[in-house]
Parts: structure tokens; C-alpha cells; sequence
């Protein structure tokens, strides 16, 4: 059951949908990709001084799931070996 976790295809699909999860929801409430009628006309900046320590957190922590991602991707495909 253990050797389950150390497979870096396992942790690639656990951070993948963790990164998608968190950064998802976290774009979606700052308006990134679709923003909403209110927020067309705010700077990125004015969004993020409106946001909730929630969207923050989720902002912050999915960015750092994408690093674990892709660094797991990395080793994967062999450019960079993890031991």
C-alpha cells in the first residue's frame, strides 16, 4: 500500500486534480477567465483587495500544488529524476 504513494504518476493525478480543484474556484472568484458585470471594470488588483482570505488561500495553495505537479510530471517523463 505504500509503494502506492511513492509512484509519481499517483502523486501527478492527486496534485493534478487538486491544482485544477483549487485554482478553479479560486479563478472563478476573482473573475480571471469570465469575470462578471461588476467586475469587468476592476483592475486585478481591486479584485484581490476584495477578496476572501478563503479565495487567497485557495489562490496560493493551488499555485503550490502546480509546482508539485509539475515537478511530479517532470519526473514522470525523466527530464528531472525525484528520489
Amino acid at each position: 500500500m505504500f509503494d502506492l504513494f511513492d509512484n509519481t504518476l499517483f502523486n501527478f493525478i492527486v496534485y493534478s486534480g487538486l491544482t485544477l480543484l483549487f485554482l478553479g474556484e479560486a479563478y472563478y472568484k476573482l473573475g480571471i477567465f469570465k469575470p462578471s458585470e461588476e467586475q469587468k471594470n476592476q483592475s486585478f488588483l481591486e479584485r484581490w483587495r476584495k477578496a476572501s482570505w478563503n479565495t487567497r488561500g485557495l489562490f496560493f495553495t493551488g499555485h503550490l500544488f502546480l509546482i508539485v505537479a509539475v515537478m511530479s510530471l517532470l519526473d514522470v517523463v525523466g527530464l528531472v529524476p525525484i528520489d
